[in-house]
């Protein structure tokens, strides 16, 4: 699984996933199959994307592929909701980098044997001074 029940605790608080898991009565836990019902659909929609790119399963989990998964999972929890909430706007952005995922525009950042590359080579920035609008310009 690319997200566990604790992460979406995590990220989204206990409180929104005791009411968003408890659809028929008020309850004071979480749900935990329904929220794990979510992560199983958010993994297969996400496995979609992935399956033509990587080879499946991975070996370890990007933090963007738990974050998407995170968003997703939250998104199939609601019952009804809205195009213009913010869950499912932040639903079609996930999507979208999906998309692009799938095209090889962008990628997981996964080295041969699929686990999360760790490289020497990195760019540094550092501040520097401004070249528009001195004297030397």
């Amino acid at each position: 699984m690319y997200c566990s029940v604790q992460d979406l605790i995590d990220a989204f608080g206990e409180k929104e996933l005791i009411s968003l898991s408890n659809r028929d009565v008020p309850g004071s836990t979480v749900n935990v199959d329904v929220v794990n019902k979510a992560i199983s659909q958010a993994q297969a929609e996400i496995d979609v994307y992935l399956e033509g790119r990587y080879p499946l399963p991975l070996a370890s989990t990007p933090i963007i592929l738990q974050q998407i998964s995170q968003d997703l999972t939250r998104f199939f929890l609601h019952t009804r909701i809205d195009d213009d909430h913010p869950v499912s706007k932040r639903y079609n952005q996930r999507i979208r980098l999906l998309s692009e995922i799938s095209k090889g525009k962008c990628s997981l950042g996964l080295d041969v044997e699929n686990k999360v590359a760790m490289t020497a080579d990195t760019v540094q920035i550092a501040p520097g001074r401004s070249v528009f609008g001195g004297r030397d310009w």
